[in-house]
């Protein structure tokens, strides 16, 4: 049987795809995919080529993480629907080191939310053996399209001539015939200028608290298991004056 496929927002799709490549804006309607809330989606430039499958599963991906990293649950399907579990747990990992845990050295940093999908602009696409590939120039993996601080403007930051990371999604073809994003890494610098972006609406709760017992797993279980990878920013202990303390 072939796995049903939303196109990120299934509602916005046929207006999406009609309007793909204008300068006019199209906007997703908020849904609720398999459990996943995703806000509405404003795209004040238009969509990418949602035509093309291996551009739609890559925006699709990004649009699913960043709604499950708002919400703090990555146990939706719908996540799998673009992306392997190995993908899907990267993202988890990175979004629940932000998490409040009273025994972690992350403990001070405010959970991170994103304004919406990675803003990408789409250079290239290729057939492999395996699925495809799609290499995009990708900007806002940074402060402050990923931030908690209100007042923020992440869009003000896009604008023209600035600079982001020329990107390589890895798709694989499913048995079902599908495409899911299995990897993406940086291959150097690239100009952003006329990047396509998608801000949510309404924007995320900036400034919230989000602690361990409220962050989902992708396997569904509650709170945050230790980390895999060491922490990137644990601080080494001030020295004490002498190595042993006695009482006089």
């Amino acid at each position: 049987m072939t796995r049903t496929r939303h196109l990120g927002i299934p509602l916005a799709v046929t207006t999406a795809l009609s309007l793909t490549g204008c300068a006019g804006p199209v906007t997703w309607p908020a849904q609720d995919l398999e459990g996943l809330p995703v806000p509405s989606i404003i795209w004040p430039e238009g969509t990418p080529d949602l035509d093309d499958e291996r551009i739609a599963t890559v925006i699709n991906a990004e649009v699913t993480i960043a709604a499950a990293n708002n919400a703090h649950d990555y146990s939706s399907p719908a996540l799998r629907t673009y992306a392997t579990e190995d993908y899907i747990a990267r993202y988890a990992e990175l979004s629940q080191g932000t998490a409040i845990d009273p025994e972690s050295p992350y403990s001070d940093v405010p959970y991170y939310y994103v304004a919406g999908p990675a803003p990408a602009k789409i250079e290239a696409v290729r057939d492999t053996d395996t699925g495809a590939e799609v290499d995009a120039c990708v900007s806002g993996w940074s402060y402050p399209w990923m931030a908690n601080e209100t007042g923020l403007d992440p869009v003000a930051e896009l604008g023209e001539h600035k600079t982001g990371v020329r990107h390589t999604y890895e798709l694989l073809r499913s048995t079902d015939g599908t495409l899911v994003v299995a990897d993406s890494y940086g291959v150097g610098e690239c100009s952003t200028n006329n990047i396509k972006y998608g801000t949510f609406d309404p924007q995320p709760e900036y400034g919230s608290i989000v602690y361990a017992e409220e962050f989902t797993q992708p396997d569904g279980t509650v709170g945050l298991p230790p980390l895999k990878y060491p922490y990137c920013c644990q601080q080494t202990p001030a020295p004490t004056d002498s190595p042993t303390h006695t009482n006089n």
